[in-house]
């Protein structure tokens, strides 16, 4: 299995998400995944489109970083984007994901879905970036808990999982995983400072991630 996993650094709070797209290469290959790793200035257009095309058995596409409802931006936040809606067709039959990657399932998604791909996930919202606070690493139960999604679906595709079964347990197990925190910033609401917007943050970045399937 190989995965093709684009991060973008330049732009807050992609730096954030540039370290978090360094976790899950480490993660993937230790699942026996190889990876084709795009960073920083490598999440533009042409390059994306390059490696997709020289990668035609890269089944799995991961982006962390700034989208819009129509486009993964990658480092093009400005103009139209690493992936947008109109290139939909050149990523068909692959596996493609954006988290975290704000209102991607918006239009992207479908439009993704429509031009070929065999499946999809991503927000229908914005999703919140996480932060070291002095009481708490909550930037570190961000790392976990987005990761938690990646690994889980790997691993069931791994396991012989049929495409849609393997979508619907790793988003089970993100949004399991996404609730444990959400429990523990509310068991320490009294004494954690920060704990009730980590709360709302969590509970945002797990109710509106959704996963498409063709």
């Amino acid at each position: 299995m190989k995965a093709i996993v684009a991060s973008p650094f330049l732009w807050p709070p992609t730096q954030l998400t540039y370290g978090m797209a360094g976790q899950l290469v480490s993660a993937l290959q230790g699942l026996g995944v190889d990876v084709v790793w795009l960073q920083g200035l490598e999440t533009l257009r042409d390059v994306f489109d390059f490696a997709v095309s020289n990668q035609p058995d890269a089944t799995l596409i991961f982006y962390m970083g700034h989208a819009s409802a129509t486009a993964f931006l990658g480092e093009d936040v400005y103009g139209v984007g690493m992936l947008p809606t109109g290139d939909s067709g050149r990523v068909r039959g692959r596996i493609v994901v954006g988290l975290p990657a704000c209102l991607s399932a918006q239009q992207l998604g479908p439009a993704l879905i429509q031009g070929g791909v065999d499946a999809f996930v991503g927000s229908q919202e914005e999703m919140y970036a996480q932060w070291p606070e002095a009481e708490h690493d909550y930037l570190s139960d961000w790392f976990d808990y987005t990761n938690t999604f990646y690994k889980s679906l790997v691993n069931s595709l791994n396991g012989g999982a049929s495409l849609a079964d393997a979508v619907a347990k790793a988003l089970k197990d993100y949004q399991d995983r996404c609730t444990y925190y959400m429990s523990y910033y509310q068991d320490n609401l009294d004494t954690w400072p920060n704990a009730d917007f980590y709360y709302v943050a969590t509970k945002q970045n797990r109710d509106f991630v959704v996963g498409f399937i063709r």
